[in-house]
């Protein structure tokens, strides 16, 4: 059908996770499709901003950038607290304890199984308390296997499932070598901080605003708004 009609547009196939949506497509379709990764809402979405640029970091575009209204900070600590799952703002009578802990069942049990290397899904559900633990952090390898009890092999696959699935982000060091930005240690960034909540028990947005965390999960905050404004520029509100 594609080869007959060569529009671009005509058919969208959408789905939560990309790998189950592909898996009964006989052709390889390359060169043909183009894949959308979408991330969680951002905060231009949530209070209908309509500035759509890509971050960048110049006073230009801050100045440009600057919303007319901004958030208390107990709103802006809600928001991180509650995350940016869309179903969560659709339904605010949602309980979140529940939802999250639903969230990371149903992923384990059925995105997560998918990849058929995940057997002992208590531990991986450690290995992801552990690694929420560290969001905006230098990732450590051999620190996550010793805390989980598992091998080093196993905590290289799990990331690699969590990075193909979105729940994470490896940022990559930057630096006009290119062979040192291979080389050097890049830092983790689970791409929900509502998720990181769950995970790590901060269960109210007062507790987290003065937890010991605060400052990471507020630096993952800051980077997902950073790549939704890049993930996301195919929304509209």
């Amino acid at each position: 059908m594609i080869d007959s009609d060569r529009r671009a547009g005509m058919y969208i196939l959408t789905g939560s996770q990309k790998y189950a949506l592909m898996k009964g497509v006989s052709e390889s379709l390359a060169g043909q499709i183009g894949i959308i990764d979408m991330l969680g809402l951002s905060d231009r979405e949530i209070y209908e901003d309509p500035f759509d640029r890509p971050f960048l970091p110049t006073s230009d575009h801050l100045l440009e950038r600057r919303p007319k209204t901004a958030p208390s900070l107990q709103t802006l600590w809600e928001r991180i607290h509650r995350g940016s799952i869309p179903e969560l703002y659709s339904n605010e009578n949602m309980d979140w304890e529940q939802y999250y802990a639903a969230y990371v069942d149903t992923y384990i049990e059925r995105d997560v199984k998918q990849f058929g290397s995940v057997g002992d899904t208590l531990a991986f559900t450690q290995f992801m308390t552990a690694l929420a633990s560290r969001t905006g952090e230098l990732l450590n390898a051999a620190s996550l296997a010793r805390d989980v009890g598992v091998d080093g092999k196993t905590v290289k696959r799990w990331l690699s499932i969590l990075q193909a699935s979105n729940i994470i982000y490896l940022l990559q060091p930057f630096s006009l070598n290119i062979n040192k930005r291979i080389i050097k240690t890049p830092k983790v960034y689970f791409t929900d901080t509502g998720p990181v909540c769950h995970l790590c028990r901060w269960l109210t947005p007062e507790t987290l605003a003065n937890g010991a965390m605060a400052g990471s999960i507020y630096e993952t905050f800051i980077v997902c708004e950073i790549l939704k404004s890049y993930y996301n520029p195919f929304r509209f509100i």
